[in-house]
């Protein structure tokens, strides 16, 4: 009876622990979506939402340092790129290939976490020292990745937009428009 009382409380013991850690992560997902109240109309504005974002990251993942990255999958250029790091830590960002990275393909010292909406014409990145990250973690990074795109998508569509009512009738053309460098 004894033992039967000690396998029940080890038991419940795990059991809090267990509601404990999912109750963090609901705060973590609650958090990452709900915290911020509207899109980025400026670059400022941007460069301010992929810091918190990284710092969201480094929140999740015990890591020394982040770098988010945005990739345009079509020619594999980096739009954007953040590095977030805790402090004094030293690292370095060098054979991390956008190449790579889009065919999936691993990269040694480094785990990377993408965002996964196949049709988009972007791809952004977390990529952290190597380490293995549990389902959980990799679930709440690559949700705030899919934010990231989302985030930046609209960004760069009302950037567009700006532009194309700042034209002149005459001078609104789709091939004007479609070379226009995404920033």
């Amino acid at each position: 009876m004894s033992r039967d009382k000690s396998d029940l409380s080890n038991k419940l013991t795990d059991a809090f622990k267990y509601i404990g850690g999912v109750n963090v992560q609901i705060q973590e997902i609650r958090s990452i979506f709900c915290e911020l109240r509207r899109y980025p109309a400026t670059e400022n504005e941007f460069r301010k939402e992929l810091a918190l974002f990284a710092r969201k990251v480094l929140g999740i993942v015990n890591a020394d340092w982040v770098v988010i990255r945005i990739i345009r999958q079509t020619n594999l250029r980096t739009l954007k790129e953040h590095l977030e790091s805790r402090k004094n830590a030293n690292f370095s960002i060098k054979g991390i290939s956008n190449k790579d990275i889009v065919a999936n393909q691993t990269i040694d010292g480094y785990s990377i976490v993408a965002s996964r909406m196949d049709n988009s014409m972007i791809m952004v990145v977390c990529v952290f020292p190597k380490k293995s990250l549990d389902e959980e973690e990799k679930i709440l990074v690559e949700a705030i990745t899919n934010q990231i795109e989302m985030h930046y998508l609209i960004y760069v569509s009302r950037q567009l937009h700006e532009i194309y009512l700042n034209r002149k009738p005459a001078t609104r053309n789709s091939q004007e428009i479609g070379n226009l460098k995404m920033k």
